[in-house]
């Protein structure tokens, strides 16, 4: 690897808006995953969101996707993205497009392996080691890893273009020796629109046992039937009105209020949720109404009413993925946030 070529293609024309310079005393020895919350997100429009739109006060050092690189925090100083001062502190912060992209695999490589030759063999973390987060989703430290100690080494890499699917899922799933784990691997696959499957051994007959999906058409249609609506999968205006009436009924029952039920968030409703969140050990329609649109914003959990340990996870996830204050409490901001659908 030409690690003077490889600097001369990061693009250093934009500054995030959130940042600190130095690093509050600390060494720098770490390196963290992240991915840019849902798929479908452009490079550049990322770029734009951390440096000219930003309204969360969160930032990363490097944005890697479609094949480009651009640094936006020095390395120097401080980016606000791991929801840890200590880390923040401590750690160089990687933002990668969340589909995963050979090519971008290989760039995150090249670009860890670029840092290893400036600051030594700084250790990869993927952002769930340090908070409670589904991020960097399907992004793997040690795969990163072992692929950036290949280009540190110089030594040459072949990419796999014919690879089918078949071999893939004989490589990955045969690997995965508790069913939990292949379910979350094949989770992942089909949200990808694989058409994967675990097989059952328990049987010794080799049984193909299909997962079910949870692709967010899946989930916006399990919030749909709790609203009770058309169960389309998409989102449109009927959903979306009879979630927030859903919601204002819940303020009008969980706290007192007086709200009209129009299916507009307005001032006044808005202004209702300043005083009041749920958190974790609440059992109310106020819970209901959150875990209802948590689904409708692609998020699985059930719809009980109850604010225990899957909530919890759940809204963390949410939070971690739209750059909020990572509290576990559904406030003003989050719930705010999950109208926005």
């Amino acid at each position: 690897m030409d690690f003077k070529e490889f600097e001369k293609s990061i693009i250093t024309d934009y500054d995030a808006m959130y940042y600190t310079r130095g690093r509050d005393g600390r060494k720098l020895d770490r390196i963290v995953l992240h991915h840019w919350g849902s798929r479908g997100q452009r490079f550049w429009g990322i770029i734009n969101w951390f440096c000219k739109w930003n309204t969360y006060k969160t930032s990363c050092h490097y944005v890697v996707g479609e094949g480009k690189v651009a640094q936006i925090v020095n390395d120097s100083d401080t980016s606000y993205h791991a929801g840890n001062w200590d880390w923040n502190c401590k750690a160089i912060g990687l933002e990668c497009m969340p589909e995963k992209h050979e090519r971008d695999l290989h760039l995150t490589a090249k670009l860890v392996a670029f840092l290893w030759k400036r600051y030594g063999k700084l250790p990869v973390y993927e952002h769930r080691d340090i908070v409670s987060t589904s991020c960097p989703g399907i992004w793997s430290a040690s795969e990163v890893t072992r692929l950036a100690e290949k280009y540190y080494k110089g030594s040459t890499i072949k990419t796999s273009k014919t690879k089918t699917v078949k071999d893939f899922f004989k490589v990955q799933l045969g690997a995965f020796k508790s069913k939990k784990n292949a379910d979350k691997y094949v989770k992942q696959l089909k949200e990808k629109g694989l058409d994967a499957y675990v097989i059952s051994t328990e049987t010794g007959k080799g049984k193909k046992t299909p997962v079910k999906s949870t692709s967010k058409v899946d989930l916006i249609k399990k919030g749909q039937k709790a609203l009770g609506v058309n169960t389309t999968g998409k989102m449109n205006k009927e959903t979306k009105d009879k979630a927030i009436k859903t919601l204002q009924k819940a303020l009008n029952k969980t706290y007192g209020y007086n709200l009209a039920i129009d299916g507009s968030f307005g001032p006044v409703s808005k202004n209702s949720l300043k005083s009041h969140y749920a958190e974790r050990g609440d059992k109310n329609d106020f819970v209901k109404a959150i875990q209802i649109l948590l689904l409708l914003n692609g998020y699985d959990l059930v719809v009980d009413g109850s604010f225990g340990a899957k909530t919890l996870r759940v809204v963390e996830s949410f939070q971690s993925e739209n750059r909020l204050t990572i509290d576990g409490n559904a406030g003003f901001k989050t719930v705010t946030k999950l109208i926005n659908l």
